[in-house]
């Protein structure tokens, strides 16, 4: 017996759904670019991701499921590359939950995935300002093709980043300046013939796009 199935519904769940307010300017709704979407027919069902059981329920009986995470970077604070344990618990439930899961992430930087082998799309959507949600909806259905190459390497742990250990801080008796700019150099040259010391989630100028 199969498990029943809302016939186009799309479940979307995460409290993360649009970038900060800012000033007088407000993000619009990604469940608004769904609704107004080319498949005006879909319906958008809505969870803010705060019981996770709930919004994997959601996402089982609903024909795709869309999990929004990320996080809110700031000048002037150091950001953890990792997502809150919350989020990434939510993206790996409804993941398990639909099999047509995509979990869109919204940060300022490299974040890690530990859920990456268990979804089938990813969109990283880095902070899209006012036309968040209609940006967001448009890739998601293809209107657009989100050709864009990453700036960044994403690693697949925190310890493969430059600031997983002081000893790996320029300056500070362990490694020289001068010593630094020949690794950096190293990388760059490495990096720019396409080649990696170390496996990564993404590589810098990943892209799943020809153009």
């Amino acid at each position: 017996m199969k498990a029943a199935v809302h016939s186009r519904t799309v479940a979307l769940a995460g409290k993360i759904r649009c970038t900060p307010r800012l000033r007088f300017v407000s993000p619009s709704d990604p469940v608004d670019g769904i609704a107004a979407s080319l498949l005006v027919q879909i319906r958008p069902r809505l969870n803010d991701g705060c019981d996770i059981a709930e919004a994997a329920k959601l996402a089982k009986s609903s024909e795709v499921a869309i999990a929004m995470v990320g996080d809110t970077d700031t000048e002037g604070s150091n950001q953890p590359i990792a997502l809150s344990a919350h989020q990434n618990e939510l993206a790996e439930a409804v993941a398990a939950a639909n099999p047509r899961t995509i979990v869109v992430v919204k940060s300022g930087s490299a974040v890690l995935m530990p859920w990456i082998d268990k979804v089938p799309a990813v969109l990283e959507a880095w902070y899209p300002g006012q036309e968040d949600g209609n940006a967001v909806v448009d890739v998601l259905f293809g209107k657009i093709n989100p050709s864009g190459r990453l700036p960044m390497t994403f690693p697949m742990s925190a310890e493969q980043t430059l600031a997983a250990a002081p000893s790996r801080y320029p300056g500070n008796g362990c490694i020289t300046s001068r010593a630094s700019v020949s690794v950096i150099a190293f990388i760059r040259r490495i990096t720019s013939n396409r080649y990696f010391l170390l496996a990564s989630v993404f590589h810098i100028q990943h892209s799943l796009s020809p153009v």
